[in-house]
């Protein structure tokens, strides 16, 4: 379940400062059993917030033998319209080009992806802002992953077109 482009208000707190901030967020929860203990089986996940008002989230899923299972995902037009994409239907094609290794677990993680979705007119970068975003507090090695913020650029139908997006990828630490 997804809902993108809420509205935030909070308060940060940094070595006793309180500072109220205020900006949006992306709502996401699944239900379900999908609990992932180490390569190969997995996930790379991406909730997309473009600048011109359009959501896109996508999803690569992996089997148990490591081999992409499926890519799906739903795109909301700036005008609020939803339409569900599909991997072959759609021309959805996922690839990256870097890798990042993790000093505390040794997990290769993806890093830098390229994203391109035909029937959206989409040709996507997407850069990590840091390198170092893996989750790793208090869980066991295999089921430690990386989420965090992501810079994306490109083009959408020959426009240029940018915006922000949060990754998750599961399934790259060995348990």
């Amino acid at each position: 379940y997804s809902w993108p482009r809420q509205s935030a208000v909070g308060e940060l707190v940094i070595d006793g400062e309180r500072f109220d901030v205020t900006g949006t967020a992306w709502f996401d929860h699944q239900w379900g059993d999908f609990f992932v203990l180490g390569k190969p089986a997995g996930w790379q996940w991406f909730a997309i917030q473009l600048d011109d008002g359009a959501s896109l989230m996508i999803t690569e899923a992996r089997g148990i033998d490591g081999e992409v299972a499926d890519t799906y995902g739903t795109y909301m037009s700036p005008s609020g319209e939803v339409r569900n994409l599909k991997k072959t239907a759609d021309g959805i094609r996922l690839a990256w080009d870097g890798e990042w290794t993790s000093p505390d677990t040794g997990a290769t993680y993806p890093s830098g992806w390229a994203l391109e979705i035909d029937s959206l007119g989409l040709d996507l970068i997407l850069i990590p802002v840091a390198n170092d975003q893996e989750m790793q507090v208090g869980l066991p090695i295999g089921s430690a992953y990386w989420e965090g913020k992501a810079w994306v650029g490109g083009r959408q139908n020959a426009q240029s077109i940018s915006g922000n997006a949060y990754v998750e990828l599961s399934g790259y630490a060995d348990p």
